[in-house]
């Protein structure tokens, strides 16, 4: 009958399934340009793009903690990447003070009940010299204190980071460690690089976010030099333009 188990004496017992890599995403990029060829090459199951997506295994982003996107009706995404260093300035993230997030977090969770999302994406760094609202450790603070005034209850869902350092780990091992402490839930460390791309600084960096934090994405694949301000050192990379692997890819 169905479900019924038969053993038959006299074979080896058979292995267990593997898992699909799909249904292990731990390890994934953050893709300024998007070449699915990268994720095997690097390791990677599951990548975004800072804009809605479709394909499988790309995490769809609302940048500005708003859905549905400007112009677009999709459905609501299992998963959805809410808000990108809310407290840096614009091009590097879009700011949101932590009153407006938890504001936004709730209409997003009132609009999308079945979607888990995973908020924040705040920088490790202090952005108040450059206009921005401060460190990331004060903004998930505060954060959390303003969703429970609004909810009247924890915040439940998963928080994201992000942290760079020039060449030394320690600097964002430190960071990431504070931030990490201001939660008890998951966190996921959804961009994150050795900016000199010193190959040993990268993999004690790696090492410590596998971890401590759910999902890892790792900055970045490849991305474009066009001026537009963002963009990093092309030592940050870990694939060169031809597709091979950069020593800390």
């Amino acid at each position: 009958f169905p479900g019924q188990q038969l053993r038959i004496p006299g074979l080896p017992r058979a292995a267990p399934p593997r898992l699909p890599a799909l249904q292990q995403p731990r390890l994934g990029l953050a893709m300024s340009v998007a070449i699915s060829a990268d994720l095997p090459a690097l390791g990677a199951v599951w990548y975004y793009v800072w804009d809605y997506c479709r394909p499988p295994g790309c995490v769809p982003m609302a940048r500005d903690l708003q859905w549905p996107p400007p112009g677009r009706h999709p459905p609501c995404p299992r998963l959805l990447l809410a808000g990108n260093e809310p407290n840096a300035v614009e091009p590097f993230g879009a700011p949101l003070t932590p009153g407006q997030a938890a504001s936004r977090t709730r209409a997003l969770e009132a609009a999308c009940p079945q979607t888990t999302l995973i908020v924040g994406g705040v920088s490790a760094d202090d952005w108040s010299g450059a206009g921005g609202w401060g460190s990331g450790v004060n903004w998930l603070r505060a954060f959390l204190a303003e969703y429970r005034a609004q909810a009247g209850q924890p915040f439940a869902q998963i928080l994201a980071v992000h942290c760079y350092t020039q060449n030394d780990a320690g600097y964002c091992i430190g960071k990431l460690a504070e931030m990490r402490r201001q939660y008890t839930g998951p966190m996921w460390l959804t961009e994150f690089g050795v900016i000199s791309g010193d190959p040993a600084q990268f993999a004690a960096l790696l090492d410590y976010a596998c971890r401590k934090f759910q999902r890892v994405a790792a900055y970045t694949n490849r991305q474009p030099h066009t001026g537009q301000g963002w963009e990093l050192p092309p030592g940050v990379e870990l694939v060169a333009a031809d597709g091979r692997l950069n020593p800390a890819g």
